[in-house]
């Protein structure tokens, strides 16, 4: 069995600029850029939580709350709170 972690274990911070090729025609972040960094901080969140190779299965619900500006830095913060294995 695996040993329990705490959360600060698997925290993974993800800072990215955001670039004139990530725009949309209405020149705002495209929301897949936005989708892809949540999945790369996911990944290595979950892959450094537990020790092995992890894949998004699913994602519920995304509400973008406001639009992204190109040149702006966009960061990602994610941790494992609670695991079954």
């Amino acid at each position: 069995m695996i040993a329990a972690r705490p959360a600060s274990f698997s925290r993974v911070v993800i800072t990215e600029l955001m670039i004139p090729s990530y725009a949309n025609f209405g020149g705002k972040i495209h929301g897949g850029i936005l989708l892809s960094l949540m999945d790369k901080v996911a990944y290595a969140t979950a892959s450094k939580h537990s020790g092995a190779y992890c894949v998004t299965v699913s994602v519920d619900t995304v509400d973008f709350l406001e639009p992204v500006e190109v040149g702006e830095l966009v960061s990602l913060m994610a941790s494992c709170g609670r695991s079954i294995f």
